[in-house]
């Protein structure tokens, strides 16, 4: 018979019940407690809660035909949002329609554009 099994960091192998049971008792714990079990080494338990969330949502998507296809996967395009994201954190510095490396971002934030040189 079948019997599903999530593989840890560490190698072990659980079943998705004891997966659960697992998540339900790291929830009731403190942030800050160490937990061993999960990796190699003992882990705070805010850490592997958030590494589990991860996991499950990276499983989840695996599912949708569009994951990882396309030109927004790629690696240049993932740089140039986040050097744009980084410009438009610091709005008290005048952004320029030049300054943008996306096409989507200028379109999206034109209002904050500044349209004189200084």
């Amino acid at each position: 018979m079948l019997k599903h099994v999530i593989v840890l960091p560490n190698g072990k192998e659980c079943s998705v019940g004891v997966y659960a049971r697992a998540w339900k008792a790291l929830k009731a714990l403190p942030p800050e407690t160490c937990s061993k079990g999960f990796g190699h080494h003992p882990e705070r338990v805010d850490y592997i809660l958030r590494e589990m969330r991860y996991a499950l949502h990276a499983r989840i998507n695996r599912h949708i035909p569009s994951f990882g296809v396309g030109r927004k996967w790629t690696y240049d395009y993932q740089l140039h949002l986040l050097r744009d994201s980084r410009r438009l954190r610091d709005i008290a510095n005048r952004i320029r329609v030049y300054q943008f490396e996306s096409a989507e971002v200028c379109a999206r934030f034109s209002h904050l554009l500044a349209n004189h040189d200084d």
